[in-house]
């Protein structure tokens, strides 16, 4: 391990740890952890843990701590204040973003958190949530169709990009998911949806969805399922089932 109570400009590679109490420009390398307590310029790179009061560069590790990030945090959980760049892990929480926080859960405080309530073309209830910063989220669906004799479940997660202007905004989304009736997946069955959605608030955090899409079937069974109900396109291989069918969403947002 190494202590550098002062700033450091140029490299600190250990096998253990590294802390700087000042700032650090250069590189900074340890097997466990990392910690600056100044202000941080370079890369950051540790087995398990970065620390930084603040960050401009690129920190990489399990755990990234940075301040004030203007660059990129890569880890599974990535912790920072505001953001100007990328977070890529499991985990991303900021106060703010202006960039891409990318990952299966994304924080952001200034960002959006959503919880949307609509009918499709293939499923008639579904459920999900988004979040992410203003511009992109991250979010998770579950469909559901509910017949006398059987229930078809579909659970998906999906990408997006946000495009707000005022009470009104345009949503790209792309999402895959798969497919079970009464609770039983029967080997490979995607559904897969290109949305684009538009949104009008109506009072509050209340909102109206709506838009089109482009939906994917992927199946290693021929037989066409029930909810393909308009003209499909037909792509499909001797062991492999691919259509392409237009499709429609309408809903609300909270």
């Amino acid at each position: 391990a190494d202590l550098q109570r002062g700033s450091l400009r140029g490299i600190s590679a250990q096998g253990v740890g590294s802390w700087v109490g000042g700032d650090l420009r250069g590189v900074q390398l340890s097997g466990v952890g990392n910690v600056v307590a100044g202000n941080f310029r370079g890369l950051q790179a540790a087995g398990a843990l970065n620390v930084a009061g603040s960050t401009s560069g690129v920190q990489v590790s399990v755990l990234n701590v940075g301040g004030d990030v203007n660059g990129a945090q890569v880890g599974v959980v990535n912790v920072a204040g505001d953001v100007n760049g990328l977070q890529l892990g499991v985990v991303n929480v900021a106060n703010s973003v202006r960039g891409v926080p990318f990952g299966l859960v994304s924080i952001v405080r200034d960002g959006q958190l959503h919880v949307d309530l609509w009918a499709s073309d293939t499923h008639p209830v579904n459920l999900g949530v988004r979040f992410g910063s203003k511009t992109f989220y991250t979010f998770f669906t579950e469909g559901a169709e509910v017949g006398f004799d059987r229930f078809r479940g579909y659970s998906a997660m999906g990408f997006g990009i946000s495009f707000p202007a005022g009470t009104v905004g345009v949503d790209v989304d792309l999402s895959g998911g798969a497919v079970h009736e009464n609770f039983h997946s029967e080997g490979l069955q995607l559904l897969n949806k290109l949305r684009v959605g538009v949104s009008h608030r109506l009072v509050g955090r209340l909102a109206i969805v709506g838009g089109l899409a482009v939906n994917n079937w992927i199946s290693r069974s021929h037989e066409v399922p029930a909810f393909v109900r308009l003209p499909s396109v037909d792509v499909s291989t001797e062991r492999t089932q691919v259509r392409f069918w237009p499709g429609a969403f309408v809903g609300l947002r909270l």
